[in-house]
């Protein structure tokens, strides 16, 4: 999209130019029409000037983006690593020693970490990292815990199919999120990253 932009802005420029250049050619050589030359010059120049405020805005846009990025990237970081440690800790530690009914009492016990992991993700990591992982996001927010312990405890359905049986396919959804909001956040980490070294090589450059 940059370089069709770029491509498209280039050859306005040189139309531009083409334009001027043939006004002011002709109406030194061709005098009778030299209205009509003038005229074309004027609309070059009319075309440059539009073509020049257009990459003058653009480039304003980008600075202003640049530096609302830079400026909370340090928060964007923190937020994903105090998120993938709240995760991992669950998944390498809590999950290899427990299951069961001993894993929910831990999600129960770690369900206001995960609301903030939900936080983070939802409010300050961006929106569309939030939007491709709401679906999982939706399984550590505080609400929905309670909502799945009321569940246990009065749904016939329970009492159906088990507890034990709900319960792990719970715990099983929960566990398939984690790891997958994991991933999600270590290649935003590493996008994060490569964003601001690019913008800082830029600024160095110039």
């Amino acid at each position: 999209m940059i370089k069709k932009n770029l491509s498209l802005s280039t050859l306005i420029f040189i139309l531009s130019l083409l334009l001027i250049s043939i006004g002011l050619l002709f109406s030194f050589i061709w005098f009778p029409k030299k209205e009509i030359y003038l005229s074309l010059t004027s609309l070059g120049g009319s075309i440059a000037g539009g073509w020049i405020t257009l990459i003058g805005v653009k480039l304003t846009i980008q600075k202003s983006d640049e530096e609302k990025f830079i400026q909370t990237f340090m928060d964007k970081i923190i937020a994903i690593n105090n998120s993938i440690d709240i995760l991992q800790e669950f998944r390498d530690e809590d999950c290899a020693e427990f299951e069961g009914e001993e894993l929910w009492s831990i999600v129960l016990m770690k369900s206001e970490k995960f609301e903030l992991v939900y936080k983070n993700i939802s409010t300050t990591i961006g929106v569309e990292t939030a939007y491709r992982l709401l679906k999982h996001t939706l399984n550590l927010e505080h609400s929905s815990t309670n909502d799945f312990e009321k569940y246990l405890n009065t749904h016939p359905r329970v009492q159906i199919f088990g507890r034990d049986t709900i319960l792990d396919s719970k715990l099983l959804s929960l566990i398939e999120s984690i790891d997958i909001i994991i991933d999600e956040l270590q290649d935003e980490e590493e996008r994060l990253v490569k964003e601001f070294s690019r913008i800082k090589n830029k600024r160095i450059i110039v």
